[in-house]
């Protein structure tokens, strides 16, 4: 008797810092339902505790429809945890090819080892659970800071001769927006 064919996704995410997911394992399975299992991993370093960019697989599923679903139900449920607990994660809201080999390479692997290569998706990636489709994963951090940090001196210089008096309103937008710069306020896109 043959096995139904079975299938994963793969939800990338993303912090600024290392440690937000604090395992120093190089992986973590949870068992969701008898037969629908997540795997979280990293991306960008050995263990959890010191990646910055992860991606959580979940296998078991029986149709691509079930694992899309599937997936945009963990997509949502991070979000809300990731709001309530400020845990300062970028789960991103739709998906987009962020990484891909050229058609060349996916022949050659496909007549030499009869396997398919998927491409990066930054957000969700559905795919059959056959242990014949994979993705090349290139990654690499990158510190940057100014050559010039006197920009910030400046510019506390041209304010400081500005009369500035805010409303309870634009008081609280601006904490708002403090608040927001202190985790990630536009997508951090990991290549």
């Amino acid at each position: 008797m043959v096995s139904p064919a079975m299938f994963r996704f793969r939800l990338r995410l993303a912090s600024r810092q290392p440690g937000k997911l604090g395992f120093p394992e190089p992986e973590v399975k949870i068992q969701m339902s008898e037969r629908v299992t997540f795997e979280v991993l990293p991306r960008n370093a050995e263990t959890l505790d010191r990646a910055t960019n992860f991606h959580i697989d979940g296998v078991g599923f029986l149709s691509a429809d079930e694992a899309r679903a599937a997936s945009e139900a963990l997509r949502i449920r991070l979000r809300l945890l990731n709001a309530i607990l400020g845990l300062g994660l970028n789960i991103p809201v739709g998906d987009k090819i962020s990484g891909q080999v050229s058609q060349e390479i996916k022949n050659k692997v496909s007549l030499e080892q009869g396997a398919t290569v998927v491409d990066s998706v930054w957000g969700a990636a559905i795919f059959p659970d056959d242990g014949l489709h994979f993705e090349y994963v290139l990654t690499g951090n990158i510190d940057v800071r100014p050559s010039d940090p006197t920009y910030i001196l400046e510019g506390l210089k041209m304010l400081w001769s500005l009369d500035v008096n805010l409303d309870q309103q634009s008081e609280d937008a601006l904490h708002i927006l403090c608040l927001a710069t202190q985790e990630c306020i536009r997508p951090v896109t990991p290549y």
